[in-house]
């Protein structure tokens, strides 16, 4: 679960890249890039070759021409994929609610893990980003990246950036920063994203990383909170209108067997059902349980069925503690201190409709 938790953020990562190369080239279709040397014809590109926009302009042909030899000998792809994996890993860590809390040690393993996944999975994206530039298609058949590829398209706005202008081109001794602005069209916003080059020995410039991917990560996600909860507010006044979860109140450990099993959490929660409406057929829900400072131990879903239920029940989720990966002697210290918090997701009812939270923001919000 865990590895393939890893193959989102960073198969994201590298579909931003793309989606930063598409703006670019779009944008040269529409209109000349304020600077002197721009790149101002595809087709004949004859610009200082000494410049960083020149190479800029020699990946965005060699993705037109399909091009892999010109496109890796101006992006260091082993760089900027292994910077990707790395950025977003330690964005996981840095913001995750789950990881906000953790000890050194846990952080510690965290670092471990990353590194060594990073020479597993980064030959792959590689391969996938030769497929992609050669053939010009998201596409693939590998059977790990092939069910991410279209949720990936929707999560980094792919589409929806504007290329607004080159911003600010910085050099500190053979290293250069270039600044492009983008327009997120889908949160009707400015982003900036880096780009870290460095000088060859001919004078042209490779790419190595986007060095501010993390902050533009969290500036999105953060873009996006207050529109997604506006579109969801109706949906959930509309869930509350026909079931509520009140605070647990029983959590308790128990044994089925103490030869066969470990630990199990027991938590009672009190549902209210409106039963003038006898369409409901389940919910799905989700739980946080933290401990007493904050630090979250257990992130689960969960589902209750609600057919011929009385107005009000209650329904236990039981989690095994031995499958914990941290955070058990917590649970068993003191169940009763733990904090919860509860959702409820999503609603069907009987003639199959749903009603659900979204996740993400439709994409013609």
């Amino acid at each position: 679960m865990k590895g393939t938790l890893i193959f989102l953020p960073v198969l994201c990562g590298s579909i931003l890249l793309f989606s930063t190369t598409f703006a670019i080239a779009q944008a040269q279709q529409t209109s000349t890039i304020n600077k002197a040397d721009a790149i101002s014809d595809q087709k004949n590109i004859t610009c200082n070759s000494k410049t960083e926009n020149y190479s800029l302009g020699l990946i965005l042909q060699s993705l037109k021409d399909h091009d892999v030899e010109t496109f890796n000998r101006y992006v260091n792809t082993g760089s900027v994929l292994s910077s990707i994996f790395d950025d977003y890993f330690e964005f996981t860590i840095e913001k995750e609610n789950y990881n906000s809390r953790r000890s050194d040690s846990d952080i510690a393993k965290d670092k471990q893990l990353e590194e060594s996944y990073n020479p597993i999975i980064v030959p792959k994206l590689e391969d996938y980003l030769a497929h992609y530039v050669e053939t010009g298609s998201f596409s693939t058949k590998d059977k790990i990246l092939a069910p991410f590829v279209n949720d990936l398209k929707k999560s980094t706005d792919l589409g929806y950036l504007e290329f607004k202008k080159i911003a600010l081109v910085t050099q500190k001794n053979n290293t250069a920063y270039v600044d492009i602005s983008l327009f997120d069209k889908l949160v009707n916003k400015k982003f900036t994203i880096t780009l870290e080059m460095q000088q060859l020995e001919d004078g042209t410039w490779n790419l190595l990383k986007i060095s501010n991917l993390k902050n533009f990560i969290d500036e999105c996600r953060k873009a996006k909170k207050p529109i997604l909860a506006e579109l969801n507010q109706p949906i959930i006044d509309k869930i509350n209108q026909d079931v509520s979860i009140g605070s647990p109140f029983e959590t308790k450990i128990v044994y089925i067997s103490k030869l066969t099993s470990g630990p199990i959490l027991e938590v009672h929660l009190p549902i209210s059902v409106n039963t003038e409406n006898n369409d409901l057929r389940f919910l799905l829900g989700h739980i946080d349980i933290e401990n007493s400072t904050g630090k979250l131990l257990i992130a689960s879903g969960f589902c209750v069925g609600l057919k011929d239920q009385n107005s009000s029940f209650t329904h236990t989720l039981t989690f095994p503690l031995d499958n914990m990966i941290f955070g058990k002697k917590e649970v068993e210290a003191d169940p009763s201190a733990l904090k919860f918090k509860i959702s409820v997701t999503s609603l069907t009812y009987l003639n199959g409709d749903e009603l659900s939270i979204a996740k993400d923001l439709p994409e013609n919000s």
